[in-house]
């Protein structure tokens, strides 16, 4: 998984492009292409509750973030999770 050891420290154009390839690596080899911001989650091959856990987990580690499934849920794309997680999980 692609591990940037401070991400406080990155731009926030890059903080969503490490997002963007931490949930490609998520996904796995199921998704044959990085993510994009507009992709539809609904739509990535492997995007399910255990896919789901594991963003939380991600955010909790890499972004010291405590998301909450719900709003996980309310999001549409790519990029609304990832400004979901850029924001703390507001």
């Amino acid at each position: 998984m692609s591990q940037i050891s401070d991400i406080s420290r990155v731009s926030t154009g890059e903080k969503h492009d490490v997002f963007c390839r931490q949930l490609t690596d998520i996904l796995g080899v199921q998704q044959k292409e990085m993510v994009k911001g507009s992709d539809r989650l609904s739509s990535l091959k492997g995007w399910d509750s255990l896919t789901i856990l594991e963003v939380m987990s991600l955010a909790d580690s890499a972004y010291r973030v405590d998301l909450d499934p719900e709003r996980i849920a309310r999001c549409q794309t790519v990029d609304d999770l990832t400004r979901l997680v850029l924001s703390g999980g507001e």
